[in-house]
């Protein structure tokens, strides 16, 4: 990944300087310590690309890496790119003086068990936790306020919780660009209460192979996402935690959830941008997700409609599970009324 340096200083400077009273000029023709618009007073800025791992080949990947240990990179205070790859740390000491990060990759390290070093980041372009076996939660990011493109936390087999990112708020806004969040394959994970104050918008919203989550709650301030994907969660029985989506601007897409039986939580969408599919979700009443599809309104939903392979056989109660399905029974009296 190719990263341009006057982004890097000129956002740096922007996201430090209300908390520290510095100046940020508006030329991002250079460098911080060529351009004398930018003004960083006492940041030790490191840019490279740097890999801290205990192979003794470097693989592939990160071949144009800058091997380090944690002691050498320890009075960093912003960094460009950071991947920590299976190393047998338990956890990330040393990288106390860390508040703004471009790109953080924490993965496959079987032993670590913390975050901590990691208390004082408040800011992180690209967030990806990977592969860590032993995490269990995500302490350590406990000042971790502000997020920019990537979340991605995923394939954490020990993890139970996002515990740790209470804080996480907002977004940058750079280039109208929304922020991804993936949470895959955490074999452990049983709730994303931790999300709970995150309220920007999504671009791609992807919850996917958790087995044991049985809850979206934590997502409840969640405005709008772009493309959402909730997939083969297998203990989730309903979509409760996103009745503050109000619109999917492209596809929305829920399938392979054994145990979801309701779509009553997310009784506020209005609108998808182009396709809409719920499929192979066993238990989960054909006449429900076609009551789902109804509230939203056909002609409110762009592309193909796919509903299928979930359970033919389930009943639907007519009564409202909420006011908010109370005041949409015209509607829903209507659409079925025409189609």
């Amino acid at each position: 990944m190719e990263l341009r340096k006057p982004f890097i200083n000129v956002f740096l400077c922007c996201a430090l300087a209300g908390g520290m009273g510095w100046g940020c000029g508006d030329d991002d023709s250079g460098s911080g310590g060529d351009n004398p618009d930018v003004n960083w007073p006492g940041i030790n800025f490191c840019p490279d690309s740097y890999l801290v791992t205990d192979l003794d080949v470097v693989p592939a990947d990160y071949t144009t890496f800058t091997p380090v240990d944690i002691s050498d990179i320890s009075t960093c205070q912003a960094m460009n790119f950071l991947v920590i790859y299976k190393t047998n740390l338990t956890s990330l000491e040393g990288l106390e003086n860390l508040t703004y990060m471009e790109n953080l990759h924490v993965k496959s390290n079987a032993s670590l068990n913390s975050l901590n070093g990691l208390d004082n980041l408040t800011t992180v372009m690209g967030c990806y936790i990977e592969d860590n076996d032993s995490l269990t939660d995500l302490k350590g990011l406990d000042n971790f306020t502000t997020a920019g493109f990537h979340l991605v936390i995923k394939e954490n087999d020990s993890l139970t919780s996002l515990t740790g990112l209470e804080n996480l708020t907002y977004k940058v806004n750079f280039n109208a660009r929304e922020l991804d969040l993936y949470i895959e394959n955490n074999t452990s994970l049983t709730n994303l209460q931790a999300l709970k104050n995150l309220s920007t918008p999504i671009d791609w919203l992807k919850i996917s192979g958790n087995p044991v989550l049985t809850s979206l709650q934590g997502l409840e301030d969640i405005p709008t996402v772009y493309d959402m994907y909730v997939s083969n969660n297998n203990a989730l029985t309903s979509m409760e935690g996103l009745a503050g989506i109000t619109a999917v601007g492209k596809d929305l897409r829920i399938i392979s959830n054994n145990s979801l039986t309701s779509l009553a939580g997310m009784a506020n969408l209005s609108s998808v941008g182009r396709n809409l599919e719920i499929k192979n979700n066993r238990n989960l009443p054909t006449c429900e997700a076609e009551r789902f599809r109804d509230s939203i309104g056909i002609s409110h939903i762009g592309g193909d409609i796919e509903i299928e392979y979930n359970d033919d056989t389930g009943t639907c109660s007519w009564f409202p599970a909420s006011i908010t399905d109370c005041l949409k029974i015209p509607k829903l009296l209507m659409s079925s009324y025409i189609y």
